[in-house]
């Protein structure tokens, strides 16, 4: 029997609660198949000294970087190809893994043998109960949360967009990285299974629910701002200059 393939889980995070960080983390320790996964988990400025004790590998950095997690996930990603992992796989802080997420996306790429797997999403509220939402751009395949990612080794290249994405850019972190995707001609194939719980922030998720928005939810304004600044002179240029390509030639938004 050869060795078992070894999958890290790269969660960076910011400020969110231990009770949250736990179910994040539990719903990576209970993930089970024919490999072996270890959990990453960066603390971005706001360590907690609780998780020294957890089951993972705690990665402290000493001040925030503001640009969503993208910096973390460079540092995650650096450290899982230093010590040879065969795949790295996503996961925010405020969402979790429903069970046999991960044996179903490492399944798909050892059949179709793609290099980039994703999956489908449930969507929650704060509280992790879950509301009947879907997104079209998700069932289509031009929209793939950063969560619902697994990259074989053979596309971790993919990962220098985290550290190279203009920091305009990181609310839209997840389109960014699937143009990536697209522009190094990676295949995809989804395993169309929700099996990343998504605890949702967004405005229009409680509006399609038919739930009244709390006053903090995110509203389209922050895309709308990077969408922007990627089309201005300055936006094109660090784009190209930084990530060798213009995101928008890709992006169906």
């Amino acid at each position: 029997m050869g060795l078992k393939s070894k999958i890290a889980v790269i969660t960076p995070y910011y400020k969110e609660s231990t009770e949250i960080l736990w179910q994040c983390h539990e719903s990576v320790l209970k993930q089970q198949g024919d490999f072996i996964t270890h959990h990453f988990m960066v603390a971005d400025g706001y360590p907690r000294k609780e998780i020294d004790a957890w089951q993972c590998n705690h990665i402290i950095l000493h001040q925030a970087h503001n640009d969503n997690g993208n910096t973390p996930r460079a540092v995650g990603s650096l450290l899982a190809e230093s010590e040879n992992y065969d795949y790295i796989t996503f996961l925010d802080a405020d969402n979790w893994y429903h069970n046999n997420h991960l044996r179903s996306l490492v399944q798909l790429q050892r059949q179709s043998r793609c290099s980039v797997v994703t999956s489908f999403r449930t969507y929650h509220l704060p509280d992790r109960t879950q509301i009947q939402v879907t997104e079209s751009s998700e069932e289509d395949g031009s929209h793939v949360d950063t969560s619902c990612v697994l990259l074989h080794k053979s596309a971790f290249n993919l990962n220098k967009v985290w550290s190279s994405m203009p920091k305009q850019l990181s609310p839209i972190c997840d389109r960014i990285f699937k143009s990536a995707i697209s522009h190094n001609n990676y295949d995809f194939v989804s395993t169309k299974k929700r099996s990343v719980a998504f605890r949702t922030q967004y405005r229009v998720h409680y509006e399609m629910a038919g739930l009244q928005p709390p006053s903090d939810s995110k509203s389209g304004e922050t895309t709308m701002i990077s969408l922007k600044y990627m089309m201005s002179p300055e936006g094109v240029s660090k784009c190209v200059s930084t990530l060798g390509f213009w995101p928008m030639t890709y992006l169906e938004i």
